[in-house]
C-alpha cells in the first residue's frame, strides 16, 4: 500500500472511517528536544486538522510526554491539551511517518500517517 495523507483518531467525529488529508508536517527541534507531527485538510489558512506533540526526535519508538492538539485556521490550536498514551512512531519510509497512540477511554489505537 502507497502511503498517504490519512488519519483515525478515536475521540473524532471521523472515526466511524479512516479519513484522508492534503498536508502535514514533521517537526524537530533540537534546541527544545520537541517534535510535533501534524495533519491537515489543507495549505490554506483554513485547513483543520490534528497535531501530536513529544519530548524526543522524529526517530522510531515510544515517545514520552505526548500531548494531542487540533489544528484550526492552519495553526496547531495549543489553547486545548488532549492527553494520549502510547505515543509511538511506529515505522518511518520514503520520508513518512506512521504515529499512532492511545485516547483515554478507549481501546483502539488512533494512528495518522505525515510527510516531512
Amino acid at each position: 500500500m502507497n502511503p498517504s495523507y490519512r488519519y483515525l483518531i478515536a475521540g473524532s467525529y471521523a472515526y466511524l472511517y479512516p479519513s484522508t488529508s492534503k498536508a502535514g508536517e514533521a517537526i524537530y527541534s533540537s534546541e527544545l528536544n520537541i517534535s510535533q507531527l501534524i495533519i491537515k485538510s489543507a495549505t490554506t489558512t483554513s485547513a483543520t486538522g490534528f497535531a501530536v506533540e513529544f519530548t524526543g526526535d522524529l526517530s522510531v519508538g515510544t515517545k514520552t510526554k505526548p500531548m494531542l492538539y487540533k489544528v484550526a485556521k492552519g495553526k496547531v490550536d495549543k489553547s486545548t491539551e488532549y492527553p494520549i498514551e502510547d505515543c509511538r512512531i511506529d515505522k518511518i519510509e520514503d520520508g513518512w511517518y506512521w504515529v499512532s497512540f492511545i485516547e483515554p477511554g478507549y481501546t483502539v489505537r488512533s494512528y495518522f500517517i505525515t510527510k516531512q
